[in-house]
């Protein structure tokens, strides 16, 4: 029962953190993303653990405080790994790829987003693979490689004409 209890005050935590983030109040919702962190943790809720550490993560990013938000997608990345179902592991390995592609190190955003695409394409996750496809011809475009480049965006828009993503389109 208590663990019931501190899961949904954890949970609570997360959506008020998202009303904030929503809000542009990042203070606030990483006031409450942190304390959702500690009631996951007591209860070693590692799924939602890991969840946390991505939002917090997500949060430092919109900030443009990068070395923040790779520690935090780390984390989210190290506990995912570790978990039986592997959940989320590609959408882990495709935000620090964001991370690195903001910082210039397009060899390590590749890398990771290479990672991100092979669990994807196991996991038969299209949406992500379309996104993690366009992200890649964007790495390719900024290094100059504009051959790889257009292999990825045109891999890309096929799969996100499969499945009728217009916006994507």
């Amino acid at each position: 029962e208590e663990i019931k209890d501190k899961k949904g005050i954890a949970d609570s935590y997360v959506s008020i953190g998202i009303v904030y983030r929503t809000q542009g109040n990042y203070s606030k919702a990483l006031g409450n993303y942190f304390n959702a962190l500690k009631a996951y943790e007591e209860i070693d809720d590692k799924q939602r653990i890991a969840m946390s550490y991505n939002n917090i993560g997500n949060l430092y990013y919109n900030q443009r405080n990068f070395k923040l938000a790779l520690e935090n997608h780390l984390a989210a990345l190290k506990i995912r790994e570790q978990m039986i179902d592997k959940n989320d592991i590609d959408q882990s390995h495709n935000n620090i790829a964001l991370i690195y592609a903001q910082q210039g190190d397009y060899d390590k955003a590749l890398e990771s987003y290479l990672k991100a695409l092979k669990i994807s394409e196991e996991k038969r996750n299209t949406i992500l693979i379309a996104s993690i496809y366009n992200n890649i011809g964007i790495i390719y475009t900024m290094q100059g490689k504009y051959n790889n480049a257009l292999e990825s965006y045109v891999a890309s828009l096929k799969i996100k004409e499969e499945i009728g993503d217009m916006n994507g389109i």
